[in-house]
């Protein structure tokens, strides 16, 4: 029977073979090229845009004399993040153009597509109100709209699709800019 020593010795070999593979399989790895949207940050966006949606669901100690400051400060926040990872995707969606793209800088289109979807929350808020409405008319166990919001997965499936298709290229001046972008 090999001893842990023995077997430890063999993690060089196999760390060898497990980077020959991934320089072999250039369609499963996204080394030496632009960053793409960072995974965990668009979840902590997502979050930030459910406290702006519902506002004392998922933050506590809001008050009508603060919802203000509040709503300022998460959207300041957000406006950086938010325009910095659509930068990033816009970069990514013209990957096939990236020899053209050395340099460009997609920070202003970027800032444009996070204020045009800002100017959209009160009509997504609009939206998500008869979301909640339905799903509480639909449910005779729920209680309340609080429950609805805070704990029906479905329900937060929504939010985020109402969310994602406000960004999506078709709602945004993504796809209207594209062509005068790279030529």
């Amino acid at each position: 029977m090999p001893t842990p020593g023995d077997l430890q010795r063999q993690l060089p070999e196999i760390v060898e073979q497990i980077v020959a593979s991934v320089r072999e399989k250039e369609k499963i790895h996204h080394i030496e090229r632009h960053d793409l949207p960072n995974r965990d940050e668009v979840i902590r966006i997502l979050r930030d845009l459910q406290s702006l949606l519902y506002p004392g669901f998922l933050r506590q100690r809001l008050f009508f004399a603060n919802v203000e400051f509040f709503v300022g400060d998460v959207v300041d926040s957000l406006f950086v993040r938010l325009s910095e990872e659509i930068g990033r995707a816009l970069y990514h969606e013209d990957c096939t153009q990236c020899h053209k793209l050395v340099g460009h800088d997609f920070r202003p289109q970027a800032e444009q597509i996070t204020v045009e979807f800002f100017r959209r929350i009160p009509r997504i808020r609009a939206l998500l109100e008869k979301e909640v409405q339905a799903a509480y008319d639909g449910d005779p166990a729920a209680k309340n709209f609080a429950e609805i919001v805070l704990c029906y997965p479905g329900f937060e499936a929504i939010t985020t699709y109402r969310l994602a298709h406000e960004l999506s290229p078709t709602n945004c001046s993504f796809s209207a800019s594209r062509s005068s972008r790279v030529s």
